[in-house]
């Protein structure tokens, strides 16, 4: 997996031209800014001091938040309707939907989708916008509507 280098670009993914035509958007790269740490804060700092958030993230097998946002701002093959005019990236892998909350912001007059926060999850259930189409013979995951009811359930570790 393809990490970010914490000296190099801020840019960790895009809303291309398509798909901001598509859902009526602009265009601009996905980000990831410090933030700060509080229940409502935003970039980094909100997703890595939650320490259940972050558990979840390295239980995935990714080495830190900020791969996990890379990963989805690189890979997202859905973009859903999030709340007060945000977007939800989502990337299905592994039986999870990852999701990463991204939300229009401006900075010295360079306009970006700053990442709000990062949410792993069995299934996202946000209105979808747009579905994105990668080429290179991946199979997307079903929709909800697809999926087997039982696969979506959290079942115990241990044998009941």
């Amino acid at each position: 997996m393809p990490a970010p280098d914490p000296g190099g670009p801020l840019d960790y993914g895009f809303i291309t031209d398509a798909v901001a035509a598509a859902i009526g958007r602009i265009a601009a790269p996905i980000r990831l800014q410090h933030g700060y740490a509080h229940p409502k804060g935003f970039g980094y700092g909100h997703i890595d001091s939650n320490e259940n958030r972050r558990k979840q993230i390295l239980g995935l097998g990714y080495p830190t938040v900020k791969h996990f946002v890379w990963d989805v701002a690189q890979n997202y093959e859905s973009v859903r309707e999030g709340h007060d005019d945000s977007l939800v990236l989502v990337r299905p892998k592994d039986g999870y939907d990852l999701r990463i909350v991204v939300r229009q912001a401006e900075q010295d007059g360079v306009v970006f989708w700053g990442t709000v926060t990062a949410i792993p999850s069995r299934i996202s259930r946000e209105a979808e916008l747009y579905k994105v189409v990668r080429t290179g013979g991946r199979e997307p995951t079903p929709g909800v509507a697809e999926r087997l009811r039982f696969a979506t359930l959290s079942l115990p570790k241990k044998p009941i």
